[in-house]
């Protein structure tokens, strides 16, 4: 079991991503955000947590490329995977 921390943008990307984590049999959520954790909020929850994956949804835009990096950062040995995760069949078209 990997212990994992989800952070996602919508209760649509929640919905893919809970789905995806309860697939694979290998991950135990921690803790989900619905947004991007605060400045003060991401080393607490990274020390408190030591989690070994984090699943972000990119979905967030430029919130999300800045929450990774915070994460490098302060915990360069914590893997991420970037999700785009939208039910927005429009959405990925255009992409």
């Amino acid at each position: 079991m990997f212990n994992t921390v989800v952070i996602h943008a919508s209760p649509d990307s929640a919905a893919v991503l809970r789905a995806m984590v309860a697939a694979t049999g290998q991950l135990q959520v921690l803790r989900e955000f619905t947004s991007e954790p605060s400045p003060y909020e991401l080393p607490r929850m990274l020390n408190a947590l030591s989690p070994d994956l984090i699943l972000l949804d990119f979905a967030m835009g430029q919130s999300a490329l800045e929450c990774a990096s915070s994460i490098a950062a302060q915990a360069p040995k914590t893997a991420m995977v970037g999700v785009g995760a939208t039910l927005d069949l429009a959405a990925l078209a255009r992409q």
